[in-house]
């Protein structure tokens, strides 16, 4: 499938989610069209021959386990053990991701520091902001926050280790996962916002399609 041709019919599929996620009466759409973001970038996956085979598994497990959580976030007004089995879902995305750009030597660097501060000052900050509400879900928040603030910190400290286009790809990747989930748990445990859904699954497509990019432009040589 060429890049192109991948581009148009993923960008079709994200503007139906989000005109389905900003219409009532088009909420039976988004069974179809919220899966068909990561079952597009699975195809897409599908077809980049060049792509050294570790990294092909481990981005396509990212995106089995991430279709897997979006499926059960559908029905999380249902029951907590939906939300549970979707952080659970996405906990594994990310270590799938982690798989992929995750060098042990990163953490030698002096930046490790840094950014991990940096990171833990904004998650306490949600986490103060959801504390009150969160009740017997917070040790699944708690621990699927760790995991998702150590692929961002990875992405930060990829840098050397990889091409600038792979780096910026993954970073902002990463990033938009992170503010995608934030705005996810500020909508459902501090303060439901207008547009919630929109501007979630908007952060959310763009992350997953900046991921897989990420680890596709990998394979060329930094």
């Amino acid at each position: 499938m060429g890049f192109q041709r991948f581009l148009w019919l993923f960008f079709a599929i994200v503007l139906l989610e989000l005109v389905a996620c900003s219409n009532d009466s088009l909420a039976g759409v988004r069974f179809i069209s919220k899966p068909a973001i990561t079952i597009s970038l699975l195809i897409f996956l599908f077809f980049q021959s060049e792509l050294p085979a570790r990294a092909k598994k481990f981005l396509g497990l990212g995106l089995l386990f991430s279709l897997s959580g979006d499926v059960l976030l559908m029905f999380d007004e249902s029951s907590p053990l939906f939300f549970i089995g979707g952080l659970l879902s996405f906990l594994l995305a990310h270590l799938m991701y982690l798989s992929v750009f995750l060098k042990k030597s990163m953490f030698a660097k002096k930046s490790t520091l840094v950014y991990g501060n940096l990171l833990a000052l904004y998650a306490l900050a949600i986490l103060y902001l959801i504390l009150p509400n969160v009740g017997n879900l917070l040790p699944y928040v708690i621990v699927y926050m760790l995991v998702l603030l150590l692929l961002v910190l990875v992405a930060f400290l990829r840098k050397p280790f990889t091409n600038s286009v792979s780096y910026r790809l993954f970073l902002f990747g990463a990033l938009s996962f992170m503010v995608s989930d934030s705005l996810l748990a500020l909508n459902k445990f501090y303060l439901a916002f207008e547009m919630a859904a929109v501007a979630i699954m908007l952060t959310y497509a763009l992350a997953q399609l900046l991921i897989v990019l990420g680890g596709i432009t990998a394979a060329k040589k930094p």
